[in-house]
């Protein structure tokens, strides 16, 4: 797991593995997810797991964001020691189709909560 830190413009990336090293991140940002899609703690709380509290990825933590590199096959995947999240073939291949027709433009937006509404009671 590889843990990217981003505060006024700087991008970190942190090696929960070797603390003792951070080095900037050039990445896309497409290959970053929230780091709290991955746990059911507060981030600090996660970071704690890995990092000493006076490590410098707490630096400015309030006005920081974290991310998480994202898997090759794209699909989140829980880190959270305490669950049983497994995502099978079938629904990874799901997620897979969906982020496609997504980025295809094949989707309905609603612009708020009467059109949402709507809009399933249509279906």
């Amino acid at each position: 797991m590889k843990i990217i830190k981003s505060n006024n413009g700087l991008t970190t990336l942190f090696d929960p593995d070797n603390i003792t090293i951070s080095t900037p991140y050039h990445g896309k940002t497409t290959e970053l997810m929230p780091l709290h899609h991955y746990h059911s703690m507060t981030d600090y709380e996660f970071l704690k797991q890995y990092f000493p509290e006076n490590h410098h990825i707490f630096i400015d933590f309030e006005k920081s964001y974290y991310f998480i590199l994202k898997q090759e096959d794209n699909t989140p995947v829980s880190t959270d020691n305490n669950s049983n999240l497994d995502i099978s073939t079938e629904a990874k291949e799901r997620i897979r189709i969906s982020r496609e027709q997504y980025k295809n433009g094949e989707f309905t937006s609603c612009k708020n909560t009467e059109e949402a509404i709507n809009f399933l009671e249509s279906l």
